[in-house]
């Protein structure tokens, strides 16, 4: 489904909500670009999602590939690729890796396994549980 504003190229069974604008997604399969969603980026990979949630809109958001990877309610996050990577917060990254959550603005996961940033502007480089929390 393609809506006005927005590009899908390629690709298989992807999805691009008709009240988002000026995204793009290309390539991959089963990748979804939500709700409220604004020029944010999919680029390949499988059952990826950008959704708006809670926290109203969501802009300049980009997944680069990997699966099951979320971006959810926070503007200017990024996830690179890897496995059920999940990013909930403002301006957060995770670089790649397996099931890391980034839950805290600011906050970045290099990669690694079953790592988790709560803290605002906290940082893991990588490894596996590992945890990163508090304030300031």
């Amino acid at each position: 489904k393609d809506s006005p504003r927005n590009v899908l190229v390629g690709g298989e069974d992807n999805i691009i909500d008709a009240e988002s604008a000026d995204n793009a997604l290309v390539g991959g399969q089963f990748n979804y670009v939500g709700y409220g969603v604004h020029h944010s980026a999919i680029v390949g990979g499988l059952n990826n999602t950008l959704k708006a949630g809670g926290a109203g809109n969501l802009h300049y958001a980009f997944i680069g590939g990997g699966l099951d990877n979320t971006i959810e309610g926070w503007s200017g996050s990024v996830i690179g690729g890897g496995y059920k990577n999940e990013v909930s917060h403002v301006l957060a990254t995770i670089g790649g890796g397996s099931r890391n959550d980034a839950t805290a603005a600011r906050s970045t996961i290099s990669g690694g396994h079953n790592n988790k940033a709560g803290g605002r502007f906290s940082s893991i480089p990588g490894g596996r549980h590992n945890r990163a929390n508090g304030e300031d």
